[in-house]
C-alpha cells in the first residue's frame, strides 16, 4: 500500500500592477484597478498554477485584489470565491492619497522606520504592522484547518503577504522590507499532514515593471535582502500562534 502526503496548500497572491498614474499611497483607498499590464501579470501567475486546481479563490474588499481574483477565477471556473476583509492592505492611512516621493520628505522619520524598523509605526486611525501580520496569519490557520488537504489562493497585498512570509520564515519582522513580494508575485505556504509550520516558496513572473508606482523604495535594499535570503532553507518547526 502507498502512502499519499496529505498537504495544504495556500497561494498568497499578490495583485498586478494599478492604475497609478500620480504614484499615490493607495492604501485602503477604494479605487485602483489593474492595468493592462496588471492583468498581464496575474495571468501569468494564474498559468504557473493551472495544475493546481485550487478549491478556493479569495481576494480582498479593495479593487485591484478583487480584479486580481477574477482573473484567477477565470481561469478555475469550479472554484468557489469569497471576499475576506482579514486580506486588506495594511492599514496606515497617514500616507494615504499622498504621492510617494512627498510621503518621503514629509515623514521621512517615518519612511526610514518603514524600511528598517517598521514595528516601530503607529497610526492611531490604523493597525501596526504586528497587528496586520497577527490578523493575516489568524485568517490563514482557520482556512488551513477549513481547507485540509485542499489548495487555496488568497490574492492580498505586498506588507500584509511579506510580514506572513517573515514569520515563517524566522525573521525579524523589522527585516520585511528585505524579503521579496513582487506584483503578480506568489507566495507559497505548503502544509504537510504531520507539522503546523509549512514550507514557503516564492515565485515571480517575467512581466514587468515588478514594482508598483506608490512603492519605490529603492533597489539597495532589495540587493541586501537578496544576499540574505539567498539559498536560505525553511526547515518546518513547531508553530507559535499568538
Amino acid at each position: 500500500m502507498t502512502y499519499r502526503r496529505e498537504e495544504t496548500v495556500i497561494h498568497l497572491a499578490r495583485h498586478g500592477q494599478t492604475e497609478n498614474p500620480l504614484g499615490l499611497v493607495k492604501g485602503n483607498l477604494p479605487g485602483f484597478a489593474l492595468s493592462t499590464i496588471g492583468r498581464e501579470q496575474v495571468n501569468e501567475a494564474a498559468v504557473h498554477l493551472e495544475r493546481a486546481h485550487p478549491t478556493a479563490i479569495f481576494g480582498s474588499p479593495l479593487q485591484r485584489s478583487r480584479d486580481t481574483a477574477r482573473i484567477f477565477m477565470a481561469h478555475f471556473p469550479a472554484a468557489s470565491s469569497g471576499i475576506l476583509f482579514s486580506l486588506r492592505e495594511w492599514d496606515y492611512p497617514r500616507w494615504e492619497n499622498i504621492p510617494l516621493a512627498v510621503v518621503k520628505t514629509r515623514y521621512p522619520a517615518e519612511w526610514h522606520a518603514y524600511l528598517t524598523h517598521a514595528t516601530q509605526l503607529n497610526d492611531p486611525a490604523g493597525e501596526t504592522l504586528a497587528d496586520a501580520q497577527h490578523r493575516m496569519l489568524s485568517e490563514i490557520e482557520r482556512l488551513r484547518h477549513r481547507f485540509s488537504g485542499e489548495t487555496i489562493i488568497l490574492c492580498s497585498h505586498g506588507d500584509p503577504i511579506l510580514s506572513v512570509r517573515a514569520y515563517f520564515e524566522h525573521l525579524n519582522l523589522n527585516h520585511f522590507k528585505t524579503l521579496e513580494c513582487e506584483l503578480g508575485s506568489l507566495t507559497t505556504l505548503t502544509f504537510d499532514a504531520h507539522h503546523d509550520w509549512p514550507t514557503v516558496t516564492y515565485w515571480a513572473g517575467v512581466t514587468g515593471p515588478r514594482q508598483d508606482e506608490d512603492e519605490r523604495v529603492g533597489d539597495g535594499i532589495h540587493r541586501i535582502g537578496q544576499a540574505f535570503h539567498a539559498n536560505r532553507t525553511i526547515v518546518p518547526t513547531p508553530a507559535h500562534w499568538g
